[in-house]
């Protein structure tokens, strides 16, 4: 059959036209989908108290405020930055309050100290001031198994190593036997620990503290953490 050129288009148009009646047709009847997504607005909106404005000046002067503080009722300015006495005293004139923000935390404080300390329960408070958080963790044990059981389940947890200050070091030194992840040793003077490490890498130190002075165990704490770095 031989169809002519306005039949063709003819055609066409009918079956284009049937095509987007049908497709209109679904439109309609579907119905639409909740985006569980939420908007990207909302989440990297951050809300701020009514009234308060924030500086980014390092020196906030008079010029700093001009403009800023209708409404306002504290002001938010970098935690090192100066303001200088025109500028309080326009804010005190005013009843709004000057608010220095948070230092920001140091990603490097935030890090899980990399040693352990393990002391008596009589000496726990006081070398826990003594020694850099940043350095080591400080725990308390009663006894050469519940310091054996602390030290082992810390150092599966990612510490490197673990000073052990007990009362009973050669107890203490037995009760790691027999468990493979600890290699520990008893440490008499901090200038042998180089050695110690070179000989025998030991991830357990283990001091008499009736020799050991607070002193001298967080400069040991603090040498270990050094040679690590």
């Amino acid at each position: 059959m031989n169809l002519t050129a306005t039949q063709i288009e003819d055609i066409v148009r009918v079956v284009v036209e049937r095509l987007l009646a049908d497709a209109v047709a679904q439109l309609v009847v579907m119905k639409p989908v909740k985006s569980t997504e939420p908007h990207l607005a909302e989440t990297i909106s951050v809300s701020r108290p009514v009234g308060e404005v924030h500086l980014s000046d390092r020196v906030v002067t008079l010029e700093s405020l001009k403009g800023q503080l209708d409404g306002a009722k504290s002001v938010v300015v970098h935690p090192k930055a100066v303001v200088t006495p025109a500028a309080k005293d326009l804010l005190r004139q005013q009843s709004i309050r000057l608010v220095r923000q948070l230092p920001a935390a140091d990603a490097k404080s935030s890090r899980p100290a990399p040693l352990l300390l393990v002391t008596n329960p009589s000496q726990h408070a006081l070398l826990s001031k003594r020694v850099c958080p940043q350095q080591a963790t400080t725990i308390a044990a009663n006894d050469a198994v519940g310091g054996v059981l602390k030290i082992a389940e810390q150092l599966a947890e990612q510490k490197l190593g673990a000073v052990w200050c007990s009362e009973a070091p050669f107890a203490s030194v037995a009760a790691t036997y027999g468990h493979s992840q600890l290699r520990a040793m008893q440490l008499f003077d901090v200038r042998d620990l180089s050695r110690a490490i070179d000989q025998a890498q030991p991830n357990v130190l283990i001091l008499d503290s009736r020799t050991w002075n607070p002193s001298a165990i967080a400069n040991l704490v603090s040498t270990w953490f050094r040679s690590l770095r």
